[in-house]
């Protein structure tokens, strides 16, 4: 049975859920703290948002990238991806 082609949401998610892992790493944070962090009360709010990076409105994705040390070659990766 053939392989399921990778979309763009697929690509874009996990080059998300790659660059969250090392924020977090650098920031030795926890997913409670990164919702607290962007006013988000629900844990499953943060979640849902983080699987899914297109949904993170781009405000909360620039507080994001300062609580995790993000260098901007990281964020211009990432964002390409976006396009």
């Amino acid at each position: 049975m053939p392989t399921k082609r990778k979309t763009k949401e697929d690509r874009t998610a996990e080059a998300f859920a790659r660059l969250y892992r090392i924020g977090k790493a650098r920031s030795d944070m926890k997913d409670s703290d990164v919702a607290d962090a962007l006013g988000i009360k629900s844990l499953m709010t943060w979640r849902k948002r983080r699987n899914r990076p297109e949904l993170i409105p781009l405000g909360d994705f620039a507080k994001l990238s300062v609580l995790m040390q993000w260098q901007d070659s990281e964020v211009d990766a990432f964002m390409s991806l976006m396009k």
